[in-house]
């Protein structure tokens, strides 16, 4: 039987241990969820696994072989395979490309399995000729799961798989809210006392904001993930460096967006947390807490930075700060308002630290 198994693992970059001392299994025909918020280590310990990064100690395992000195690659060949969350297409090259260089280290025929996993993502055979980089998102991560796929990998590591992923709503979250009754029905009728576990959503699309406060209705926590919604508020992908330039965390839309997902909330007594870059980010932490988020999910490197930061302000002043930068018009406007705050406050130098735009 096929096992992944990694011991002890600690592990992290430029020497700063992210995930230490960790253990994960994974046996054949397993599904196995790491949770945790940003920063917490889940893409670490995963690219630990297929060795994308140095250990500092432990050993991985795989069908009770140790790879902890094998290269990613043969790994791979091993019978691994890894989608990571962000930059996981080739953008310059087309869809079909894309999955034949999935399929580059297997030295058999590779188009039975191209046209299976066009059986399995069939937008991806109609766009097998065109650039991965002018796909949306979502399309984009089919891409990356088809090319993982055209290994016949035994064991398949995700990180975030549905991010970009446009989501059905309200009809998704009432099927998520059916399975979960069943599966406390199924175990309280084996003789189990089973509390009702807390469900909230992720707001990451614009039609989350406007469903906002239906959503809230239905759900125990709202959590904003700041990444995906303002890349899909302004048309612009992160990832591709033609079009960065104009992905502006501040941008009033993406206030406003904040602004009218908390509203909604707050309105039903439902706490609201954001993660994704913004939450961690100099300019940005004071201005969020002061929209009311009840959360900032952000790296362990950015705490020491964004909690020097938080305590130069008082909520009073951070409520008169951000009436203000609402009636701004640009990013540019507002960012200049910000750091002539910090520098007020003598906080200047920590804009161009970790944790700072």
């Amino acid at each position: 039987m096929n096992n992944l198994v990694g011991k002890n693992l600690t592990a992290g970059y430029g020497g700063v241990d992210i995930i230490k001392d960790i253990n994960v299994e994974v046996n054949e025909g397993e599904i196995v969820v790491i949770v945790g918020p940003n920063g917490a280590g889940k893409s670490t310990a995963m690219k630990a696994l297929l060795g994308m990064l140095s250990l500092t100690s432990g050993s991985v395992e795989y069908s009770k072989k140790e790879i902890s000195s094998m290269l990613p690659q043969n790994r791979i060949n091993l019978g691994l395979a890894f989608v990571p969350q962000t930059n996981n297409v080739f953008t310059g090259m087309t869809v079909e490309e894309n999955l034949e260089m999935g399929g580059f280290l297997r030295d058999d025929d590779i188009i039975h399995t191209i046209n299976d996993i066009y059986d399995l993502f069939p937008i991806l055979k109609e766009k097998r000729n065109q650039s991965a980089g002018e796909l949306s998102g979502g399309q984009r991560q089919q891409v990356a799961f088809g090319r993982a796929l055209m290994t016949k990998p035994n064991i398949l590591m995700l990180d975030e798989p549905t991010a970009g992923v446009s989501p059905i709503a309200m009809d998704e979250l009432f099927s998520a809210k059916k399975l979960i009754e069943r599966c406390q029905q199924e175990v309280a009728s084996e003789g189990f006392s089973v509390h009702s576990p807390p469900v909230g959503v992720m707001i990451e699309v614009p039609a989350a904001v406007y469903l906002a406060e239906t959503l809230a209705k239905e759900v125990d926590f709202l959590s904003v993930g700041s990444n995906d919604l303002t890349q899909y508020l302004l048309a612009v992908d992160r990832g591709n460096a033609r079009v960065a330039p104009l992905y502006q965390s501040l941008h009033p839309a993406v206030l406003s967006a904040f602004r009218h997902v908390l509203d909604a909330a707050k309105n039903l007594g439902k706490p609201v947390s954001i993660c994704g870059e913004l939450a961690g980010d100099a300019r940005a932490a004071p201005l969020l807490i002061g929209m009311g988020f009840d959360q900032l999910s952000m790296n362990a490197g950015s705490l020491p930075v964004v909690k020097h930061i938080l305590a130069a302000f008082s909520r009073k002043e951070l409520k008169v700060l951000l009436d203000h930068l609402m009636t701004l018009n640009s990013s540019r406007e507002i960012e200049e308002t910000i750091d002539v705050e910090f520098s007020q406050r003598g906080l200047e130098p920590f804009l161009h630290k970790e944790g700072g735009s």
